[in-house]
């Protein structure tokens, strides 16, 4: 079966997150509830509101989070997109950089009415 993209996308992130912290080591968080893996999935997939929210929003408990996130070590973010970086090879972008929104994300980008994809909409502003 043929992936699409956002499959694609998710499996290298995901691909990633274990192979970061399978490289750091970092079994410290025990829990019989919650992953490191999930946490840190749930932690780079928020979207815009607050930490009690998101967590909700994806069945995790807060409680949770506020008992260990010290135990997550920062350089395990940096490793982790390190690791996407290389495994996702997709050569377009934007000024330069790879736009990636799977979530349903939405990205404002200036109007560039040279562009092949500016579209006019007479009734627009």
């Amino acid at each position: 079966m043929l992936m699409t993209y956002p499959d694609q996308i998710r499996a290298e992130l995901e691909t990633a997150i274990a192979l970061a912290l399978q490289n750091a080591k970092a079994g410290n968080l025990r829990t019989r509830k919650v992953s490191q893996s999930n946490i840190i999935k749930a932690l780079i997939c928020m979207k815009g509101g607050s930490l009690q929210k998101e967590f909700h929003k994806v069945g995790l408990p807060f409680s949770f989070f506020v008992q260990c996130h010290h135990k997550i070590p920062s350089f395990l973010f940096e490793d982790i997109l390190a690791v996407f970086n290389a495994l996702h090879r997709d050569t377009q972008t934007y000024c330069g950089y790879r736009v990636l929104a799977i979530d349903g994300t939405t990205v404002n980008m200036a109007h560039d009415t040279s562009s092949d994809s500016f579209v006019f909409h007479p009734g627009a502003p």
